[in-house]
C-alpha cells in the first residue's frame, strides 16, 4: 500500500488502520478448522508525521463465537479476551510505535507452513527502504493429528462461522469494530498471492467483508497496475484490473520465497 496523503477527523480520534486479512484452512484426522489471521497497520496522523504500529490477530471462524486456546497457540503475543456479541477468545500481538512522513509505503505478509502437528504462521512486512523482510511475530498453533493446512480463497462457501473466504486489504476503523471517516486519502493498493509463482486474485471486490471495522466514505477505482483509493461515495460495483500489478502487498504461502521482495 502506498499513501500519500492521509487525514482522519478529530471525531475519529485521527486513527485508522489498514488490513490485510485471509482465511487459513486447517484439516486434521478430527475435522477441519478456519482460522482467520490478520496483518494490520494501526496509525494516526499527527502534523505532517504518521504514527503507526504493527499488529496481528488470530480468530476462531470454525464455529460462531469460536475461541483459541493458549495451550495451543504461541508466539509473541498473548490469547486476550473480548465481549462484543458474545463472549470469545483471539490471539494478539502489537509492536512497538513507529513515525515516519508522508508518503510512506506499507508491505505486507502472512506465510503459513506447516512442521510436524504444528501450523506455523508469520506475520510480517517489507521495509520499504531497505526491502528485508521483518517477521515481527512467529505463531505456532499446535494441531494433533495434522493432515494440511494452507490460506484459503472460495467464493462457493463460507466458514463454520458463516463468514466469507476471501482475502481483504482494506482501509477501516483503528480496532474494535470501530467506524471511521476520513478528511482525505490518496493511497493505492495492490495485492498478490505467491504458492511457487506470483499471481493476482480472480476477481475483486471494492469493499472487505468479514472484517467487523469500518471506512465510512471511501471509493475505490482500478488503474495503473493496482487500486487508487479516495474519499468519495463511489458506486460498489466489482473491480477489473486492465494492467499487471505493482509490488505493493505480498501473501506468501511457501517458505521458499520468504526473502523475495520483487
Amino acid at each position: 500500500a502506498d499513501i500519500y496523503n492521509y487525514s482522519v477527523p478529530a471525531y475519529f480520534n485521527y486513527s485508522s488502520s489498514l488490513q490485510l486479512n485471509t482465511i487459513l484452512q486447517v484439516n486434521s484426522i478430527y475435522g477441519s478448522q478456519q482460522l482467520w489471521l490478520q496483518d494490520v497497520v494501526q496509525m494516526e496522523r499527527l502534523g505532517n508525521a504518521l504514527t503507526f504500529r504493527y499488529l496481528d490477530n488470530i480468530w476462531n471462524f470454525t464455529v460462531v463465537y469460536g475461541n483459541v486456546s493458549s495451550t495451543l497457540i504461541k508466539g509473541n503475543g498473548q490469547v486476550g479476551f473480548v465481549d462484543h456479541w458474545a463472549p470469545q477468545t483471539f490471539y494478539y500481538y502489537p509492536t512497538r510505535y513507529y513515525t515516519s512522513p508522508l508518503p510512506i509505503q506499507f508491505i505486507l505478509i502472512i506465510n503459513v507452513s506447516t512442521e510436524g502437528n504444528a501450523v506455523i504462521v508469520r506475520f510480517g512486512y517489507i521495509n520499504a527502504t531497505t526491502y528485508q523482510t521483518v517477521w515481527y511475530d512467529n505463531v505456532t498453533i499446535t494441531v494433533p493429528g495434522l493432515e494440511s493446512a494452507y490460506l484459503l480463497v472460495d467464493g462457493y462457501n463460507v466458514t463454520g462461522y458463516g463468514l466469507a473466504y476471501d482475502t481483504e486489504l482494506v482501509f477501516a476503523g483503528m480496532c474494535c469494530w470501530e467506524k471511521t471517516g476520513f478528511n482525505y486519502l490518496n493511497a493505492t493498493l495492490s495485492l498478490l498471492y505467491y504458492n511457487g509463482s506470483y499471481f493476482v486474485p480472480k476477481a475483486v471486490l471494492p469493499f472487505g467483508i468479514d472484517t467487523g471495522e469500518q471506512a465510512l466514505d471511501l471509493e475505490t477505482v482500478s488503474g495503473d497496475g493496482g487500486y487508487a483509493i479516495s474519499v468519495g461515495y463511489g458506486i460498489n460495483v466489482p473491480l477489473t484490473l486492465t494492467q499487471p500489478l505493482s509490488l505493493s502487498c505480498l501473501l506468501y504461502t511457501s517458505d521458499a520465497a520468504d526473502e523475495r521482495s520483487s
